[in-house]
């Protein structure tokens, strides 16, 4: 998972999201490629939140292979573009998007299934974004609302992680649950 730093990042946020990153497996399950299932991680200091989503390509293509048919190519582009415009799937109230970096897979990595059968092979592939939101800082709470298991069916849970300068904490969402975090400064 990469992240681009931009100049005016304070390094607190930086080791805020790097901690997060390393001990997220703590607060959610590690970083197994798991159909069904994505990652959420939000690091909130002062007025600047980041956000990282990673997700079996499945969860949101509906197949996880370099895009072949007409079909294919066009939900492959429908997908790069919702998460470039990411309002629709992660809406932290108070904050303008400032930077993101979305990493779409060219295509499939060979590997073999987890109980290590060698003549069947899985193709697994995953997608991941990352995005800074400058907030205001008279907020005392920032509501981040999600659409993205609305946006993407196929997604049963969202395993989500946050950090704040008071406050950490995790949780797994079902499509049932109330898609929104409250965080607080």
């Amino acid at each position: 998972m990469k992240i681009k730093q931009t100049k005016n990042k304070p390094i607190k946020t930086t080791i805020l999201v790097v901690g997060l990153l390393l001990g997220s497996s703590q607060l959610i399950a590690g970083e197994a490629h798991e159909h069904g299932t994505a990652d959420l991680q939000m690091a909130l200091e002062v007025e600047q939140l980041q956000i990282v989503f990673k997700s079996p390509a499945m969860n949101l293509l509906g197949f996880e292979h370099a895009p072949q048919s007409d079909e294919e190519k066009q939900v492959f582009a429908a997908v790069a573009e919702q998460l470039k415009s990411p309002s629709a799937l992660i809406a932290p109230a108070g904050c303008d998007l400032v930077s993101m970096d979305v990493d779409m897979p060219e295509g499939a990595e060979d590997d073999h299934d987890e109980h290590g059968d060698e003549e069947h092979e899985h193709h697994h592939a995953d997608i991941s974004a990352s995005y800074v939101y400058q907030c205001s800082e008279s907020a005392p709470d920032i509501t981040v609302t999600l659409g993205l298991m609305q946006t993407y069916p196929s997604m049963q849970h969202l395993r989500v992680a946050w950090v704040s300068d008071q406050f950490q904490g995790g949780m797994t969402l079902t499509p049932e649950d109330d898609q929104w975090i409250k965080l607080t400064h």
